[in-house]
């Protein structure tokens, strides 16, 4: 569908929404490991950069499925 509408920026966000995601499902190993209870003090700092990671790519996943979905409306 997005090549049918000839948009290289959508498709290059929708990649780029794949890629987030993968990254993000990687992640998920280290940010458990980090976040087992009892917390350590001297790792709360990594907890803090992986929750703000997996934040980003969840809501720039969110807001780009719905971006490029509406797309397909345009012009129809």
């Amino acid at each position: 569908m997005l090549e049918e509408l000839d948009s290289p920026v959508a498709m290059g966000a929708f990649e780029l929404k794949e890629h987030f995601a993968v990254v993000g499902l990687a992640l998920l190993p280290a940010y458990w490991f980090f976040w087992r209870v009892p917390l350590a003090e001297e790792h709360a700092r990594t907890r803090k950069i992986l929750t703000a990671l997996l934040a980003f790519i969840i809501w720039w996943n969110f807001l780009v499925g719905h971006v490029v979905n509406n797309l397909r409306g345009f012009g129809a």
